[in-house]
């Protein structure tokens, strides 16, 4: 089986570079982000869930990713995939860490009485 050239593909796009910035806290990669984010054609997303979730997994229990081999990459390489899609709301749906680093101003409340309707839904 031929290995593809590309790493990711994102809204159809093949993506054979990516750059991922990961870091621990207080170990400089936040600074990193935010001059990042604010760089023109650069989409950086931060704190999204599907990629925290992973990436708490493998720290609580690296053996997944040597016991597992292929399969422990191709989750990471998803859990990535799904934070790079770039939709006309993908915006919308990050945390407000990762809009205060691109110079957004903080999602508006959600009037109680919409709450409440979300979740009866």
């Amino acid at each position: 089986m031929r290995s593809t050239p590309h790493i990711l593909v994102v809204n159809g796009t093949k993506v054979r570079r990516p750059v991922f910035i990961l870091g621990a806290p207080h170990s400089g990669a936040e600074l990193l982000s935010r001059a990042v984010k604010r760089s023109p054609s650069f989409h950086l997303t931060t704190g999204r869930p599907g990629v925290l979730r992973v990436t708490y997994a493998f720290a609580r229990q690296p053996s997944i990713a040597t016991e597992r081999g292929k399969g422990a990459a191709r989750v990471l390489r998803d859990a990535y995939a799904e934070a790079w899609q770039v939709s006309a709301r993908a915006c919308a749906q990050c945390p407000d860490e990762c809009r205060e680093m691109a110079g957004l101003p903080p999602r508006p409340p959600v009037p109680p009485g919409h709450l409440a309707a979300l979740v009866r839904a």
